[in-house]
């Protein structure tokens, strides 16, 4: 594993002003009606509640060290006499890695913060551990001790200037939802008395008759805990019952969006995708969320426990057999656990809607990792098996869920 600079892949600031201009437009294309009728404390609590960042920790208390021998290329060292050394010369030497806990995102500790210095640790991010390496080919433990610290002292000066930014943000976060909300209220209002006052009756509205509605309350997701047979290791699994009610909760949107051709017939797919995020990130607030929350990327819907992905959906639109066959490669690449619960989602825009419900399980059956068909949820959702990438006695269950969306011609 080579080593890369920490704390400079992406500007923390920008990314934390572009969630706020994300927040500002899904606040202005929610459902006018769940606008109105929710109290604002409401409304303000359960945006919060999904957009706060959690600060990264660093489990100091829970340093491992591994070493383990190693070749290393020594040409470059003046104290050694090399004859050579337009060349590698090799010697066996030591590669001693410390391994570093956090919680928190990843991608945080990928972030340049508003304070930093030009000299930021150079480690190995993997997962939820920072990896500080070091190799030699005659450690003294007194320099070991010392170079590590220097190297931990960085990562937590770096972490406490990253944490005061979220705070920062954190705080201002309720007073901004505030205001978004009061100023989203008031249009509403004053749009309802305009028309009023125009002494015709009003008309009902089409575009959102029909919208699901957040619930306040949201549902936390737990993941059960299975043991392997083999192995006897326990591995996170989404329980069953939730993967229902979220597959649910997406059927229930694609009402909304069939129903009111006028709303979504000009959006892009990542549009379409907010609004299975909001309704997904209302429900399980908890352990739902989506990456149009979280500063990196826009690509999946998703549920992690312990850092790892336990339910993944793909949102595509359908583009023919071979643009599904590489939605199914990218969704596998993204799995590591045993059972994991998976979903794509299909966007059709074309006429002939029956046709691509018949192409879809013809294509699905003939990708490699195809290992059985479950149910028929519906007319228009079907539940299969598929092996891992990596591995063929893990399995993981993949739904595809393929939703009309005509244009409005």
């Amino acid at each position: 594993m080579i080593p890369d600079l920490l704390f400079r892949d992406f500007d923390l600031g920008q990314t934390l002003r572009n969630q706020d201009e994300e927040l500002q437009r899904l606040i202005n294309i929610s459902n006018p009606l769940t606008i109105k009728d929710t109290p604002l404390d409401d409304l303000v609590q359960e945006y919060k509640d999904k957009l706060e960042i959690s600060l990264v920790v660093l489990h100091e208390d829970q340093i491992t060290i591994k070493q383990e021998e190693k070749e290393i290329d020594i040409s470059q060292d003046r104290s050694k006499f090399i004859p050579d050394r337009s060349r590698p010369f090799f010697q066996l030497g030591t590669l001693v890695t410390y391994f570093i806990p956090f919680s928190g995102d990843p991608n945080l500790l990928r972030s340049k913060p508003s304070n930093f210095d030009f000299n930021p640790p150079r480690c190995v991010l993997k997962n939820q551990e920072i990896l500080v390496q070091f190799q030699d080919v005659n450690f003294s433990p007194d320099f070991l001790k010392n170079e590590f610290r220097k190297v931990l002292e960085s990562i937590k000066r770096y972490v406490e200037w990253i944490n005061k930014d979220l705070v920062n943000y954190n705080t201002q976060l309720e007073r901004k939802l505030l205001n978004l909300f009061e100023i989203r209220k008031k249009i509403i209002q004053t749009n309802e008395d305009l028309t009023k006052s125009l002494e015709f009756p009003v008309r009902k509205p089409t575009d959102f008759q029909d919208t699901y509605s957040v619930p306040i309350t949201k549902k936390k997701v737990f993941p059960s805990i299975t043991s392997s047979s083999n192995s006897g290791t326990s591995k996170p699994e989404l329980d069953i019952k939730y993967y229902e009610e979220i597959l649910i909760t997406m059927t229930n949107m694609s009402t909304v969006m069939e129903k009111s051709p006028r709303s979504f017939s000009t959006m892009d797919e990542e549009a379409l995708r907010d609004h299975f995020l909001v309704q997904l990130n209302g429900l399980y607030g908890g352990g739902a969320t989506g990456e149009t929350f979280n500063y990196q990327g826009k690509t999946d819907i998703l549920i992690k426990h312990e850092g790892k992905n336990i339910f993944i959906a793909e949102c595509k639109f359908w583009g023919g057999g071979k643009k599904l066959l590489e939605t199914i490669d990218q969704l596998l690449s993204y799995t590591s656990w045993r059972d994991t619960k998976t979903a794509i989602l299909i966007f059709n825009r074309n006429k002939n809607f029956s046709r691509v419900l018949a192409e879809i399980p013809k294509t699905t059956i003939s990708h490699p990792n195809y290992v059985r068909t479950l149910e028929k949820k519906g007319e228009t959702t079907t539940r299969y098996i598929f092996r891992h990438i990596d591995d063929i006695d893990r399995n993981l269950m993949l739904s595809i869920l393929a939703f009309d969306i005509p244009k409005d011609d």
